[in-house]
C-alpha cells in the first residue's frame, strides 16, 4: 500500500473513532427529556403540584410503554415505517386523552393552542391518508 493509501487509511480511521463517540453522545437521555417536557407544562401551564404529578406519570408511562411496543417491532423486524408512525400515533393520543382528563379547560386550551391541536391534526391526516390507502388496495 502506498504512503497515500496507508495516510488516507489512517485519517479515515482516526475520523470514525472520533465520530462514533460524538454520535452516542448526542443521543437524548430519555429522563432529560421527559423531564424538559414535564418542566415546559409546568410553567407554560401553570400547572398546580397534583397536576404536576399525574403528567409525570403520564409521560413516563406513555413514553416507555411506546418504547417498549417499538423495540418489539424492531426485535420482530418489522420494516415498513408507517406501522411505527402508527404506534407513536396510538401512544401520542393516548397520552392527549389522558392530559385532558387532568387539565382544567383553560390549560386545555392553552396546551392546545400552544401545539397540541397540530399534533392532533397531524395524525387525523396520517390516519386519512392510511384510510385511503387500504380503501384504494381493497379496489
Amino acid at each position: 500500500m502506498s504512503k497515500t493509501g496507508k495516510l488516507f487509511l489512517l485519517i479515515s480511521l482516526l475520523t470514525f473513532c472520533t465520530i462514533l463517540p460524538a454520535q452516542e453522545e448526542n443521543k437524548p437521555d430519555p429522563e432529560e427529556m421527559l423531564a424538559k417536557e414535564l418542566d415546559r407544562l409546568t410553567f407554560s401551564l401553570k400547572l398546580e403540584d397534583w397536576q404536576v404529578y399525574y403528567v409525570d406519570s403520564i409521560l413516563h408511562n406513555d413514553y416507555y410503554g411506546m418504547v417498549k411496543e417499538l423495540e418489539g417491532m424492531q426485535k420482530s423486524r418489522v420494516s415498513n415505517p408507517d406501522l411505527y408512525q402508527a404506534v407513536q400515533d396510538k401512544w401520542m393520543e393516548s397520552t392527549q386523552k389522558a392530559y385532558q382528563k387532568y387539565f382544567s379547560a383553560g390549560q386545555w386550551a392553552l396546551y392546545l393552542k400552544q401545539g397540541g391541536q397540530r399534533a392532533i391534526n397531524e395524525r387525523e391526516k396520517r390516519r386519512a391518508r392510511q384510510a385511503g390507502i387500504k380503501d384504494k388496495k381493497k379496489k
